[in-house]
């Protein structure tokens, strides 16, 4: 029976570890939540990454949200919240309700500035018994894919513009 307890031990050391890889390296920010919208103690290291904030194991995630976003978005944030987790709502129908599929977001950094990112969440939610006791968050920056790519002749005009604008300007001061 204790070697059965030290096998048990270390298999359950050995799971831990592995999560915490699959969490460091993964590269989207995944977490769960719970019905109270409290981010779980494990998450993602890349999560801390794309909200910009440290620290977030049992934050509230609308209390998050509500420092990135505008008042009328988070309202209807807090509504899709409270659906999200009504067993009466199905599936798909939350899928297709998402206000946070493509949101804009206000990201300010330490030193003060602040960027502008587009940020997709997803969320599987997870039963127990047949009630809904937490949701799976997947959350990615999609800012680049969002951007309108220029073709390669403008890009280059464009590069060209900077390059002449470069020299003109050095021109200026050596004069």
């Amino acid at each position: 029976a204790r070697t059965q307890s030290k096998r048990k031990q270390a298999q359950r050391r050995c799971s831990h570890q592995q999560t915490q890889a699959i969490l460091k390296s993964v590269g989207s920010g995944l977490f769960l939540i719970n019905q109270d919208l409290k981010i779980s103690k494990e998450y993602s290291k890349q999560l801390e990454t794309i909200l910009g904030q440290h620290n977030l194991a049992e934050q509230d995630l609308l209390q998050i949200l509500s420092q990135l976003v505008l008042e009328p978005e988070l309202l209807v944030i807090q509504g899709f919240f409270k659906q999200l987790f009504d067993g009466k709502v199905n599936e798909k129908l939350i899928q297709e309700l998402n206000p946070l599929r493509q949101i804009d977001v206000r990201i300010h950094s330490a030193q003060g500035k602040r960027t502008h990112r587009c940020l997709n969440f997803q969320f599987t939610r997870i039963y127990e018994h047949k009630h809904i006791v937490s949701a799976l968050v997947n959350v990615s920056d999609i800012t680049r894919s969002m951007q309108p790519q220029q073709p390669p002749a403008s890009r280059s005009d464009s590069q060209r513009t900077v390059h002449s604008n470069t020299l003109h300007t050095k021109q200026k001061h050596m004069q």
